[in-house]
């Protein structure tokens, strides 16, 4: 434990009521207040001469669930558009028919340069490219041939 943590925080905490010691130091929320802290607050109530209470038990914390490894997906273009209206079409037909995709350059459109000015699309960015994975390439295309 760090002893000049402690005596920095007991001459902070060292201004409160003992009442509102005894209620930090009783609830025990760690989320809010670190070791060094109860240990200036303890500290503090036997220099006042009061009897220490007893803490609640604080939930330790549950482990993370572990983060699951990256999943490589090869990906290929099956459709191009600048049009926004199509593009929304396009994206939930392939949701329909459950085909996982990724709007390549979506997010770009209106971040570089002048934006969707004139063509519809960024003109540094192109037309946004739906990318899907390649054994659903053939679906995905027949699905999407239809729009123009």
């Amino acid at each position: 434990m760090d002893t000049k943590r402690v005596n920095e925080i007991k001459t902070h905490l060292g201004k409160k009521e003992s009442r509102e010691l005894l209620k930090i130091y009783k609830e025990n929320n760690r989320d809010e207040y670190v070791d060094e802290a109860f240990e200036a607050v303890r500290q503090l109530l036997v220099e006042r001469k009061l009897s220490i209470p007893r803490q609640s038990p604080f939930p330790r914390p549950t482990k993370p669930e572990p983060i699951a490894k990256a999943e490589y997906v090869d990906l290929v273009t099956v459709y191009r558009t600048g049009n926004q209206a199509v593009l929304t079409v396009a994206k939930s037909l392939l949701e329909e028919a459950g085909i996982r995709y990724l709007a390549k350059g979506e997010g770009l459109q209106d971040i570089i340069g002048g934006g969707r000015f004139g063509a519809g699309f960024n003109l540094v960015a192109g037309p946004v490219e739906l990318q899907v994975p390649r054994e659903c390439a053939a679906e995905a295309g027949k699905i999407l041939s239809k729009l123009q």
